[in-house]
């Protein structure tokens, strides 16, 4: 199959470039993906945070029992759905 040494070294020099180059391409799409995904889970947060702030704020703000209970009410509903 291989005339000599040279080739068959050549022949292997060339398919392991090759399997690298690929790990190296299937790499650098998952490190995109996770990227993305830690973008998009870091703006959730915020957008969570930001809710809860404005949610506590208004029940701070309340003076009334009666008002800050289905102000506290109407705040968990959502996130009991």
């Amino acid at each position: 199959m291989f005339l000599n040494t040279d080739q068959y070294v050549s022949a292997s020099k060339a398919l392991v470039e090759s399997q690298f180059a690929a790990v190296n391409a299937l790499t650098d799409i998952a490190v995109q993906g996770t990227e993305k995904v830690v973008i998009l889970f870091m703006a959730i947060g915020k957008a969570s945070a930001k809710d809860t702030m404005a949610a506590a704020n208004n029940l701070l703000a309340e003076k009334h029992p009666q008002a800050f209970v289905s102000l506290a009410t109407a705040c968990a509903k959502p996130n009991t759905e």
